[in-house]
């Protein structure tokens, strides 16, 4: 039942099964409570209120936020109206002369909150940049008990709702990850992605799951927790509706922030919609968030049962990389052979023997400037210097004949020279200025812009880009192709209509991938390409690990698997190899290793991360011993989805599998006991099998 409170200006639901209420401000903002004196005790207006727009001040340069609490119930008006199946609120904050309105309907098992774009009005000069949508729907009283917050940083976290100061912590993470389009002239801690639309709260025996059903890709997931004034310790998003760019500030300008926005003169209009899905009593945990939301997706068409098998272990075999040769002190950049195609064929030949065949093959940089940025695609060739044509597709037939699965990555998103069709004068995203988009790696150890510039492939030209890197798997034999940066990255342009604010983004690279001929390969995939890809790499094991964490959770991995065909981050270039291993073994996903064959000490000088840990002959053995204590545990699992997960008392992390296995988790340095079984340190155990 949907209901209106006139005096907060805020709707309510009332669960008539379970007698319970959630509402669009903090649930204890509509109780009044009485102080020492009788009077009542004022709430922060932020927790009653049910949306906050962000808009430019011009005087300023800077962007300013305005509460529904203050701005519009107080110093404004709210306007409501009965639509077919809800509620329809129009918010008018009058001093800066904008209005926002908000669809709130209700169906059988969830009710939406919808911000109709379109509509939303401004005096053109004070303009609407942002709305934070029911910001403390998913909100917790500090301290609670048996509470917590979800988001789905990298595999899932769950955050504390423990008051920590009077301020609190606030943040936010980009939902599909930072889009590249704006370049930021500052570098943030190394942080995973947010791959997955969701977030959630739980209290007791009630929990919430909110999917953003609707703009996701210019949407922000933020946080407000712990927060002394404010009481309350919330995760909501907020959406972007207005490009921008960011500049220095000028000289001799005071300005709060070293970097300026220069906002884009239209809007995205887009409709911003979140479903709220109730939970309770069983459900309301992490476990319930996560078979809700692969429910959503498979009764939306969105993801289907995946019939790829991905096999014990994934090996990443890196190509080439550009470093710098010296003739008489004249600098010139030539590819350096990290791996050519005849040393592949004999990595694959050594594992095929080792591993009995059960192992994929994805070859990385073996484009014209290999792991670095030159033609889109590479060029959609190999590099002569690692190797010909004919020699790739003798590496495939091998694959072919004994089983292999075998792909090659193309970069369609990033480039810095023209070729293979592609100009960066014509075919590169825009600013919302007109200018090209561009950005220059940086990176994350010393926090230094590394001179590597690059720009992205417009939105308008993505279709023709996947099509020949589709072309060129199939004219080298491959399984399929590689889509790694296409897979995981969410980005701008405003040449292209519809584009702006990340606009249509998993539309767009969902289409391209279930369009292809061939089996698609993804890498740490967004929840979009990961419906539609055959198989997915470098799935998230692990969270950013954020200060107020509790403790990560395998979310993404109790979504999808049992649906698709997955290996998880590699194993070798984690700060820890051993529980690397047992977080794969957590989400039930397969190993993955990244591997090079030529070392050299002048490796030193090229600015690739991954050669760090990653030769062959110093790995080949240890992977072996791993991937055979792997698969025994692997082949038990076989296509079994995740049907729940827990972390016991004592810390043990278990992972029931829907075929009856179970699999403990110890990560802690003691031996633990669960079910009369003992694990040891830094292992796992078996506690169940099928």
């Amino acid at each position: 039942m949907l209901n209106w409170n006139n005096i907060k200006k805020c709707v309510y639901i009332f669960d008539k099964s379970t007698s319970k209420t959630y509402c669009t401000v903090a649930e204890g903002a509509l109780e009044t409570v009485l102080g020492e004196d009788g009077m009542p005790i004022k709430n922060n207006p932020q927790t009653e209120s049910a949306v906050t727009v962000y808009y430019y001040d011009q005087t300023t340069l800077s962007e300013k936020s305005l509460t529904a609490a203050v701005d519009a119930v107080q110093d404004g008006d709210v306007y409501t109206e009965k639509t077919e199946n809800g509620l329809r609120v129009t918010y008018d904050f009058m001093s800066m002369e904008i209005t926002v309105p908000v669809e709130y309907t209700i169906e059988k098992d969830h009710f939406t909150a919808t911000v109709i774009t379109e509509e939303i009005t401004d005096n053109g000069e004070n303009y609407v940049t942002g709305v934070a949508l029911s910001p403390f729907l998913c909100s917790v009283k500090n301290d609670s008990p048996d509470s917590w917050l979800f988001l789905p940083d990298g595999s899932g976290s769950l955050l504390s709702t423990a008051t920590t100061d009077l301020v609190g912590t606030q943040g936010s993470m980009k939902v599909y990850g930072v889009d590249p389009s704006i370049q930021s002239m500052d570098l943030n801690s190394y942080r995973k992605q947010i791959n997955l639309p969701v977030y959630g709260m739980k209290s007791g025996d009630k929990a919430v799951l909110g999917i953003i059903t609707s703009g996701a890709e210019g949407a922000e997931l933020s946080w407000n927790i712990g927060s002394q004034n404010i009481g309350y310790s919330s995760v909501y998003p907020f959406f972007r509706i207005r490009g921008y760019n960011l500049i220095h500030a000028p000289d001799g300008f005071t300005a709060t922030e070293v970097e300026i926005k220069v906002f884009d003169e239209y809007i995205n209009t887009t409709p911003l919609s979140v479903s709220f899905y109730p939970l309770t009593g069983e459900k309301a945990d992490y476990n319930g968030m996560a078979e809700t939301y692969r429910n959503y997706l498979t009764e939306n068409g969105q993801l289907q049962k995946n019939e790829a098998v991905m096999p014990t272990v994934s090996l990443k075999l890196l190509g080439g990389a550009e470093s710098k040769k010296y003739t008489f002190g004249i600098p010139r950049t030539v590819l350096y052979s990290l791996t050519t195609v005849k040393d592949a064929e004999e990595i694959v030949n050594y594992f095929s023997e080792e591993l009995d065949n059960d192992f994929l093959v994805n070859l990385i940089g073996f484009g014209k400037s290999g792991l670095d940025f030159g033609e889109i695609g590479g060029g959609f060739k190999v590099a002569s210097s690692l190797g010909s044509k004919k020699q790739l597709k003798s590496l495939s037939g091998f694959c072919d004949k004994n089983g292999i699965p075998i792909f090659m990555d193309f970069d369609i998103v990033a480039f810095n020279e023209s070729g293979a069709g592609f100009t960066l004068r014509s075919n590169a995203a825009a600013l919302p200025n007109g200018q090209n988009t561009h950005d220059v790696r940086k990176d994350f150890v010393t926090r230094k812009e590394t001179g590597y510039r690059y720009n992205l492939l417009s939105r308008a030209c993505l279709e023709a880009a996947a099509q020949k890197a589709e072309n060129a798997a199939e004219s080298y034999g491959l399984t399929g192709v590689s889509l790694s940066s296409l897979s995981n990255t969410s980005y701008s342009d405003y040449k292209t209509k519809g584009a702006a604010v990340c606009g249509d983004m998993a539309k767009q690279t969902s289409e391209l991938i279930k369009n292809s001929k061939l089996p698609v390969l993804s890498s740490g995939a967004n929840g979009y390409a990961a419906c539609a890809s055959s198989f997915i790499t470098d799935v998230p094991t692990g969270s950013s690990g954020l200060d107020f964490e509790i403790t990560y959770i395998p979310f993404y991995a109790m979504v999808f698997r049992g649906y698709a065909a997955m290996s998880g981050e590699s194993v070798n270039l984690s700060s820890n190899e051993r529980t690397a291993f047992l977080r794969c073994l957590e989400s039930g996903v397969a190993l993955t290793y990244t591997l090079y064959n030529n070392f050299d000490s002048s490796l030193v000088t090229i600015d690739q991360s991954a050669l760090y840990g990653s030769e062959f002959e110093s790995n080949k053995q240890r992977i072996v011993e791993s991937c055979k204590e792997y698969k025994n545990v692997l082949d038990k699992l076989s296509n079994a989805g995740i049907e729940k997960h827990y972390i016991a008392e004592n810390g043990i992390r278990v992972t029931e599998f829907d075929n009856g296995v179970k699999i403990a988790i110890n990560e802690t340095e003691t031996d633990k006991t669960i079910n009369g079984i003992t694990v040891k340190a830094m292992d796992y155990a078996v506690i169940k099998e099928g």
